[in-house]
């Protein structure tokens, strides 16, 4: 996309105007998109001296989306991990939680520490699709690190791809705004929160891939858990790999931890 400023006799002779055009027909769904925004934000400026600031701002806005996110839509692995996201999201709506708490409470679309943080309580939400043994990436040593937080769980779903079957993203993400459709705070949030992971409608078509889900667990982060969260001087910035089979003493019922995400009594800790 490229601007130019030109020169009309609208609404007064010798207005300027900034031309926006597409130099590369391919992207026109995003073009039409992001244009459309561009409208939307202007109509919705009271004061004409403060349209500069708000176009700049969308600007930025858009500018900021595509150096992070690209213009080709999620990858397989990205794809993925909002899939896994969006279905524990899911699962506090089911439970009765606050909507706008529910949506207030996702930060791994902002690319936060953790996924979901509520009140003192940490959800980290993993995908594999690997065979036995099952591994899932933790991308640094502070996504598995419970100090100063009251409860933290690590939520694995093993997922298996399917072209024919199972449930898309596009699916799951429709069904979440099909549920927030009388809350307009939630559901605005919501929309603006799915742009900051990086997805977009435009690119609907291209997430065709359905996914089954084979194993669904919730794992107590914990003292004796496998993990790294201790590092020597000098070190940072640590991905590893964690086997799901060691951490099987960890298992916790699924349901029980939604209500301690909730602000339910502690697992374990009630004797």
């Amino acid at each position: 996309m490229r601007f130019e400023i030109i020169m009309l006799d609208v609404p007064d002779k010798g207005t300027r105007h900034i031309r926006l055009y597409l130099n590369k027909p391919e992207h026109r769904n995003v073009f039409t998109m992001v244009c459309a925004n561009i409208v939307d934000t202007l109509l919705e400026v009271l004061k004409p001296e403060h349209r500069t600031v708000q176009l700049l701002a969308c600007l930025e806005k858009w500018t900021h989306f595509f150096r992070k996110h690209g213009i080709e839509g999620l990858s397989k692995e990205a794809q993925r991990g909002l899939f896994g996201e969006i279905s524990w999201l899911q699962k506090l709506l089911t439970a009765g939680m606050d909507e706008c708490k529910v949506i207030e409470s996702w930060h791994g679309c902002r690319r936060g520490y953790h996924d979901f943080e509520f009140g003192g309580r940490i959800v980290e939400v993993k995908t594999t699709i690997s065979k036995e043994p099952r591994r899932v990436r933790i991308n640094n040593e502070r996504q598995l690190d419970d100090r100063g937080f009251d409860e933290l769980f690590l939520y694995v779903l093993t997922l298996h791809p399917s072209l024919s079957g199972g449930q898309r993203l596009p699916d799951l993400i429709n069904a979440i705004r099909s549920s927030l459709i009388s809350n307009i705070a939630a559901k605005e949030l919501f929309e603006q929160l799915l742009q900051d992971a990086g997805y977009l409608d435009v690119h609907e078509v291209l997430y065709d891939d359905g996914y089954i889900v084979k194993i669904e667990e919730v794992f107590q982060v914990r003292e004796g858990f496998p993990r790294i969260i201790d590092l020597p001087s000098g070190t940072g910035d640590i991905s590893y790999s964690l086997t799901i089979s060691a951490c099987s003493g960890f298992l916790v019922d699924l349901d029980d931890a939604i209500n301690v995400f909730l602000g339910g009594e502690q697992i374990g800790r009630s004797l």
